[in-house]
């Protein structure tokens, strides 16, 4: 009887820590020829304790990837990318209450975004170097609006010229409370039974 007394007693503190656990995550990507890496880093308990995740990639996308960029990038189709890019961002804000809710409590402290981009045709990389700039621009804008930003960010667009050139390094550090994210989740779970169940009732709004 004691033993159950003690567990009605431990279970609200481990209940408690676990929603004040503070969670850091580190999203890193690189992307050079020959050479394509990406992890998710989780730290836990200001980096006592951590793992990682690493992004597997296989080799035919890889062999994919370096095609499109030993290739030459046709312009059109750079200008293409870049604009869908841009209504991708866009829609980022037609996220459901509850999901821009959790955002407004993630805090970003780390932020970096490096590329090196070139084209043959040395107007064309001027061009999608200025592109480049507005998109990286409008990421960032978004990402301020959507949550905290406690960081300077490091954003760099390098051109090169007289060569086709895709080269990209990215990494981005987040934190968050574990409890934030379950409450956010749970919250998701109940909307997304609600509007099935409209659904379903013939209801739409």
């Amino acid at each position: 009887m004691a033993y159950l007394w003690w567990g009605l007693a431990i279970v609200p503190v481990l209940l408690l820590l676990v929603w004040f656990l503070n969670i850091q995550l580190l999203f890193y990507f690189l992307r050079v020829p020959d050479h394509t890496e990406a992890y998710v880093r989780f730290f836990f308990f200001h980096g006592l304790l951590s793992f990682t995740f690493y992004i597997p990639f296989t080799n035919k996308a890889l062999a994919a990837v370096k095609k499109r960029v030993t290739a030459t990038i046709p312009p059109q189709e750079a200008e293409t990318f870049l604009v869908q890019l841009k209504e991708r961002i866009g829609y980022i804000e037609n996220l459901p209450q509850i999901a821009l809710s959790f955002l407004k409590k993630v805090e970003v402290r780390a932020l970096t975004w490096r590329t090196a981009v070139g084209m043959k045709d040395a107007a064309w990389t001027g061009m999608l170097t200025g592109s480049l700039w507005a998109a990286k621009g409008s990421v960032l804008a978004a990402i301020d609006r959507l949550m905290k930003m406690n960081t300077r960010p490091d954003i760099e667009v390098t051109p090169i010229f007289g060569q086709s050139v895709w080269k990209v390094e990215g990494s981005c550090m987040i934190s968050f409370r574990a409890g934030h994210a379950i409450a956010a989740v749970i919250q998701l779970f109940i909307h997304r039974r609600g509007r099935k169940k409209r659904s379903s009732a013939g209801l739409f709004f």
